[in-house]
């Protein structure tokens, strides 16, 4: 993902929501009067794409961190999905059972068998993508 003047990066006057065309990261929040403010904040490495309206997601602390042009978000759909969490009443994979079980929670369910396993993606300043998986 480039970003260009079509894409909505904070800050922004109009907050983002889990909707179609976002890049979402997982946080959470705990209360505790250990800390100034009463609320520590920890966040993922995890980052989302939302090819639909995943509005219900924000009560989950899942953060829009900006939008992904149209243009971009053809490609973005050419991957294949795993779907809704179960940990979140979906039918896709559960967190829990892949981070007990890694690459081999992926493996053992044949409809993911086209997801890429690991790897590795560059982007270069002239826009070219290398994909190493």
């Amino acid at each position: 993902m480039l970003h260009d003047s079509d894409s909505t990066c904070p800050p922004s006057t109009t907050p983002l929501s889990n909707t179609y065309g976002t890049l979402s990261m997982s946080t959470s929040s705990t209360t505790t009067p250990d800390f100034p403010s009463g609320v520590t904040w920890n966040a993922t490495a995890e980052l989302f794409i939302n090819t639909g309206n995943n509005s219900h997601l924000d009560s989950f602390l899942f953060i829009p961190l900006c939008t992904i042009p149209p243009s971009d978000m053809a490609n973005v759909l050419l991957f294949p999905s795993v779907g809704e969490v179960q940990e979140l009443g979906g039918d896709g994979v559960s967190l829990g059972d892949y981070y007990e079980s890694g690459n081999e929670y992926i493996l053992s369910n044949p409809d993911w068998a086209d997801m890429a396993i690991s790897g590795r993606v560059t982007a270069y300043p002239s826009g070219e993508l290398e994909v190493d998986l």
